[in-house]
C-alpha cells in the first residue's frame, strides 16, 4: 500500500500566517512572514515529535497536533472578535477559552484514544490543508503580478538640484506629531485652549500656520508627500492608486528626496525606527534611532493576539515607551557633531492613549470601544506639549548654531478618534475639517519666518527650507487636501480644498 505522507500539521501552521499576509499584503513585505513560519514550522514539528514518542504512530501524532493546531488559532481569532468587535471582555477572556480548552480536550482524547481509519484522515487533512494554503499563495500571487506590472512609481525620490552650502549648515529637525491639530480646530470643535503651547512657541521663535492644512488624511501619503516635496498623484501610477497599495508609499518615506538631496551637500541623515508603518526602517538613514520600545512587529503581534497565546500575553507598554524614546533621544542630537537631517515620526497624541495629561500611564482600550476616547486625545495633546516644551528648549540651548525645526501633524484626529460625520467617503466638511487641520510650526533662524505664510502645508516646508538655505529654486506648490478613508480606501482620493 502505498505510503501517505502526514504533510497537515506543517500547513496548518503556515496557514494563518499566510491568511494574515494575505489580507494585508497592501502594507507588508512578504519577509514579515518569515520569523512568524519558521516559529509555527518548528512548533510544529516538535510538537509532531513529542506526539510520536507517545503514540509511537505518525499519523495519530499528526492527527493530535493539527487538531491542536485549529483550535489553537479559530479560538484565538473568536476570541479576538468578541473582544474587540463585541466588546464582551468577561466572555472573550474566561467563557471562550474554557469552553474551547474543553472542546481540545475532547478533541485530542478522541484522536488519541478512537478508532479511526487514521490512512484516511491523512489524506483529508492533508488534502484540505493544502488547498487552504493554495487559495492564500494564488492570491498572494496574483497580487504580486498586478503590483509588479502597475510600475507604480513612475516617479522617483531623485530631484537633481544646484545647491549652495551655507557657511553653517543648520542642523534640521522635522518632528511629525501624528494626529496633532491646529489650534483654532481644537477650540471650536473641542473647547480645548492650547493658546498657552502656541504662545510658548512663538515667544521661542516660531512661526505657528494658523490656517495650515496637511495634504492628505493618511499617515503613509502624508508623509510620501511632504518628504518628496510632491504630491502622491505625482509619485506614483493611477494603476498603484486603483490598487489601494500602501507600501510604495512606505519605500517613498524609507528612501525620500529631502534625505538625498541634504545628503548630497553633506548631511547626516538620522532617522527615528518606530513601531508603526511607514516609519518602521529607513535603509537610506545614516543612523537609525531605535525608538519602537517594542519586542515584536505589528504583524507578529497580530499573530499572537489572534491566536489563544493572547489570552496570557498582552504587552502595551512599548506606546508609552517609544513616546518617551522619541523626546529623549531628540533632545541628545545637537550632541552629534555636523550637519545632520533629523527626521522623527512620534505616534502622539493620536491613538493608542497611554498618558493622561499629567503623563501618568493608562491602559490604552481599544478606540472602537472608548467612549472616552476625545478626552484621552486631548489629554494626550496635553502630555505632549509639555515633552514638546523640554525637547525645544533643550535643542535651542545645546545646538552650536540655530538649528530649523517643524514640528507638523501628519493629518488631524480624524473619524477612527472623534467619529465619523456623515458619509465616510462622501465627506463633510466637519469630517474634511477633522481630518486636515494640523499643527504646524516652524523655527527658522535668520528671520527664515519671512519665507512662510499662514496656509502653508507639509508639500511646501522643503520646497521653502531648501530655497532658503541652500540657494535652490523651487516653485511652491498650491496648497491643495485630499481626502480618504484610512482604513479601507486610503487612496481613493478626494480633493476637499474647497471644504477648509
Amino acid at each position: 500500500m502505498r505510503k501517505i505522507l502526514v504533510l497537515h500539521p506543517f500547513l496548518f501552521a503556515a496557514f494563518p500566517i499566510l491568511a494574515l499576509y494575505a489580507n494585508n499584503m497592501g502594507e507588508l513585505s512578504f519577509s514579515e512572514t518569515l520569523v512568524p513560519l519558521a516559529v509555527a514550522l518548528g512548533s510544529a514539528s516538535l510538537l509532531l515529535l513529542l506526539s510520536w514518542l507517545v503514540f509511537r504512530d505518525i499519523r495519530r501524532a499528526g492527527l493530535i497536533v493539527s487538531v491542536f493546531l485549529m483550535l489553537f488559532f479559530i479560538s484565538g481569532y473568536v476570541r479576538y472578535y468578541v473582544l474587540n468587535t463585541l466588546n464582551l471582555p468577561g466572555v472573550a477572556n474566561w467563557l471562550l477559552p474554557t469552553f474551547f480548552l474543553g472542546i481540545l480536550g475532547a478533541g485530542l482524547y478522541l484522536s488519541a484514544r478512537a478508532r479511526l481509519n487514521l490512512r484516511n484522515w491523512t489524506t483529508i487533512l492533508n488534502v484540505t490543508a493544502v488547498a487552504l494554503v493554495l487559495v492564500s499563495s494564488i492570491n498572494l500571487g496574483v497580487y504580486e503580478i498586478r503590483r509588479h506590472d502597475s510600475n507604480p512609481a513612475h516617479g522617483t525620490p531623485a530631484m537633481p538640484l544646484e545647491l549652495d552650502k551655507p557657511d553653517v549648515p543648520p542642523d534640521i529637525y522635522y518632528i511629525i506629531l501624528d494626529g496633532y491639530a491646529r489650534a483654532d480646530y481644537l477650540m471650536e470643535a473641542h473647547d480645548y485652549d492650547n493658546g498657552a503651547f502656541t504662545d510658548y512657541l512663538s515667544d521661542r521663535g516660531f512661526l505657528v500656520a494658523s490656517d495650515s492644512r496637511s495634504n492628505y488624511a493618511v499617515t503613509h501619503l502624508s508623509l510620501a508627500s511632504s518628504l518628496n516635496m510632491e504630491y502622491i498623484q505625482v509619485l506614483v501610477s493611477q494603476a498603484t492608486l486603483a490598487s489601494q497599495d500602501l507600501k510604495s508609499l512606505a519605500k517613498l518615506v524609507e528612501n525620500n528626496r529631502v534625505a538625498n538631496i541634504l545628503k548630497s551637500v553633506g548631511y547626516q541623515y538620522i532617522s527615528f525606527n518606530t513601531w508603526c508603518d511607514p516609519t518602521r526602517h529607513s535603509s537610506q538613514a545614516d543612523l537609525s534611532i531605535d525608538v519602537s520600545g517594542k519586542s515584536l512587529t505589528p504583524f507578529q503581534r497580530t499573530l499572537v493576539e489572534t491566536s489563544l497565546a493572547g489570552l496570557v500575553w498582552h504587552d502595551t507598554s512599548y506606546y508609552g515607551e517609544h513616546v518617551i524614546r522619541s523626546f529623549d533621544k531628540l533632545a541628545e542630537m545637537p550632541s552629534i557633531e555636523g550637519p545632520k537631517f533629523v527626521f522623527a515620526h512620534i505616534i502622539c497624541p493620536h491613538w493608542p492613549f497611554v498618558f493622561d495629561a499629567d503623563g501618568r500611564r493608562i491602559e490604552p482600550v481599544d478606540w472602537r470601544h472608548d467612549t472616552d476616547r476625545v478626552k484621552k486625545w486631548l489629554d494626550q495633546i496635553t502630555f505632549v506639549n509639555k515633552k514638546l516644551e523640554i525637547m525645544v528648549d533643550e535643542i535651542l540651548e545645546s545646538s552650536a548654531a540655530p538649528p530649523i525645526i517643524i514640528l507638523q501633524g501628519d493629518h488631524g484626529p480624524r473619524g477612527d478618534i472623534v467619529g465619523y460625520r456623515g458619509d465616510r467617503y462622501d465627506p463633510t466638511e466637519a469630517t474634511v475639517q477633522d481630518a486636515m487641520e494640523i499643527l504646524n510650526a516652524y523655527y527658522l533662524p535668520e528671520r527664515g519666518k519671512a519665507a512662510l505664510y499662514e496656509s502653508i502645508s507639509p508639500i511646501n516646508t522643503f520646497r521653502v527650507i531648501l530655497n532658503l538655505y541652500f540657494g535652490a529654486h523651487l516653485e511652491l506648490l498650491s496648497d491643495e487636501s485630499y481626502y480618504s478613508d484610512s482604513w479601507d480606501r486610503p487612496l481613493s482620493l478626494v480633493n476637499v480644498t474647497d471644504k477648509l
